[in-house]
């Protein structure tokens, strides 16, 4: 036998084992994938590391069957935007019938947040000015609210400012400008007050002052989540305040959190770490957690290295607050 003839049969020969091959792997021999999500509109990418080859299927329902899959091991990625990205390893068998059901969790994700009812036109810019010089202290609560202190005598009266119209509340003993703190109470139209060492909470609506006998520093304060009570945050942590009975309630499992419905969203800080240890959770940084009261289960939303300074609940969003920057925790 030539050597041409010798290499003809082991090219003829090559080329039917790879048809056969072929035919067993990608014709014959395929199998069918059926994945079930919770959602629709997604993306399964098959990846055989034996070949190195990938393959992408767009899914339109929720169940998505997969035809003439190749007999390979495969990493499958489940992908959806807004979505975490889900890796399965499956070995999928010739002429057989797998199934995957998954569940798809959203990405949370922090957004930079500017609150636009805290905007102001030129005009309005021109009138605050004008207002701060001819006050002892001002301060403003958006674009239609302010709270002033005004020199009478030897005290300071406080008047709440309302959309053009100005209402005397009480006076005080006096003290230093760089002494008077003044913010709004998110969740309501209250106001938290501080001169020196004494610090209020302006009830609007009756138009009075309430105060405070706190010995540790204020933070700020939230309103809760029933009628007569805000959330104290302070340093050692959140406090329960109730107006009516002067009673409060320390909150030792969260140090800052808002509550909507039956879940908490709060928060384990980067050096709490013996809390961490206590609910179980390794990872670094600060925690963003959501606690059902209902079934009592716990879920890490997000780890951040942002140094939060107060999360609250405004205008139907979670806002967290970084220095003078604000961020809004969404899709959780």
């Amino acid at each position: 036998m030539t050597r041409k003839l010798y290499a003809l049969l082991i090219l003829i020969g090559t080329l039917w084992a790879l048809i056969l091959v072929y035919l067993y792997f990608f014709v014959y021999y395929t199998a069918t994938l059926t994945v079930n999500a919770n959602v629709s509109d997604y993306r399964v990418v098959l990846f055989a590391s034996s070949t190195a080859q990938k393959w992408v299927h767009e899914c339109p329902e929720s169940e998505c069957v997969i035809a003439n899959v190749s007999p390979f091991d495969y990493n499958i990625s489940i992908i959806k935007q807004g979505y975490e990205t889900k890796i399965i390893s499956a070995k999928i068998w010739a002429r057989g019938r797998e199934s995957l059901v998954l569940e798809l969790e959203k990405k949370v994700f922090l957004d930079a947040f500017i609150d636009e009812s805290l905007e102001e036109t030129a005009q309005q810019k021109i009138q605050r000015l004008r207002d701060e010089k001819s006050s002892y202290a001002r301060f403003s609560l958006g674009t239609q609210r302010s709270i002033s202190f005004t020199e009478n005598d030897n005290e300071l009266l406080l008047e709440y400012i309302v959309e053009g119209k100005t209402y005397p509340i009480q006076n005080f003993q006096r003290v230093k400008q760089d002494d008077i703190s003044v913010s709004s109470i998110p969740s309501s139209e209250d106001v938290f007050i501080s001169l020196w060492e004494n610090n209020f909470i302006l009830l609007t609506w009756e138009g009075k002052v309430h105060p405070l006998s706190f010995k540790i520093p204020i933070n700020y304060i939230k309103a809760g989540q029933k009628q007569w009570s805000y959330q104290i945050v302070t340093n050692k942590g959140t406090f329960l305040y109730n107006i009516s009975s002067w009673n409060s309630e320390f909150q030792y499992l969260f140090r800052d959190f808002v509550s909507f419905g039956n879940d908490i969203i709060w928060i384990i800080y980067d050096d709490e770490d013996q809390k961490k240890q206590n609910f179980n959770f390794t990872e670094k940084w600060n925690l963003i957690i959501k606690f059902s009261q209902k079934d009592k289960t716990r879920k890490l939303l997000k780890t951040t290295n942002l140094d939060i300074d107060k999360i609250e609940w405004r205008d139907n969003k979670i806002i967290l607050s970084v220095w003078d920057s604000e961020y809004e925790l969404k899709n959780f």
